[in-house]
């Protein structure tokens, strides 16, 4: 069985690549930028480590304004180096290159028989073989979107092996029928490995917290808190709660909710 191996596509790789029309945001999001009608992202090369190596199956999760189109090119090579101006350049150095118009470089793409792929968030890589892996998203149309969770697995099923040798015929009808199969399945394995994200309060997606706030004895329904307040609300909750009535956990509380410092004037005092 072929080693499993799985890519992700994070700020890093970002930071390595040629981005235009996008902003980084957090560990692996991109968003267009609204009013620029044409955004490309030629990524950092992916090394599979071996000759011939064998690619899977690419994801990419995304939201859009409608009208906004997004294109995928990918294409496996053994050999980065191409001839270019009576001497050798490798692709990764092309495509990285600001001088050069996202069109040439997109017509690199399928000059090396690159597949091509529209509005699709999950990409099989069967026909696809080579050590180093392009990658080029390209959204056009005015509006807001972004792209996220951008991965590469170098493995598209993980029950091809299982089956008598017969079957076992590589990018075949039954092969990526059942990766179909094993795409739920690593899916829902990935999340079971990763459960532990749920009840982290950096990490918990937005809809948990006011449950942990409910656990907490706090009543946060009506939407009245931006996300980021209330991720600090609920890491604060334990505290402020065993400290709840003085005068200092009043202030804390107004600060958070309000996001600006709070003065209290006490009676007595006045």
């Amino acid at each position: 069985m072929a080693e499993y191996r799985k890519y992700s596509i994070k700020r890093n790789r970002f930071k390595r690549s040629c981005l235009k029309g996008f902003d980084v945001a957090g560990e692996q999001e991109l968003h267009c930028i609204a009013d620029v009608y044409r955004r490309s992202f030629f990524c950092d090369s992916i090394d599979g480590s071996e000759e011939d190596a064998k690619w899977g199956r690419l994801h990419v999760d995304y939201a859009l304004d409608e009208d906004m189109v997004v294109t995928i090119y990918a294409v496996a090579v053994n050999q980065r180096e191409i001839p270019w101006n009576d001497g050798y350049r490798s692709l990764d150095s092309v495509f990285k290159d600001n001088e050069i118009t996202a069109e040439k470089k997109i017509r690199m793409f399928e000059s090396l028989d690159a597949a091509k792929h529209i509005n699709q968030k999950d990409i099989l890589l069967y026909e696809q073989e080579g050590r180093y892996l392009l990658l080029c998203i390209e959204v056009m149309g005015l509006g807001n979107g972004v792209l996220k969770d951008l991965s590469v697995k170098s493995q598209g099923d993980i029950f091809l092996d299982t089956f008598p040798e017969v079957y076992r015929e590589y990018g075949s009808f039954f092969h990526k029928y059942m990766s179909i199969y094993s795409t739920l399945y690593m899916d829902f394995q990935e999340e079971i490995d990763n459960v532990a994200d749920f009840l982290d309060i950096d990490t918990a997606p937005a809809q948990l917290l006011p449950i942990f706030c409910g656990w907490m004895g706090l009543d946060v329904s009506g939407d009245f808190l931006t996300e980021d307040r209330l991720r600090t609300l609920v890491r604060e909750a334990y505290h402020l709660n065993r400290t709840k009535g003085t005068r200092d956990t009043l202030l804390r509380v107004c600060e958070i909710v309000l996001g600006e410092k709070v003065l209290i004037l006490e009676k007595n005092v006045i």
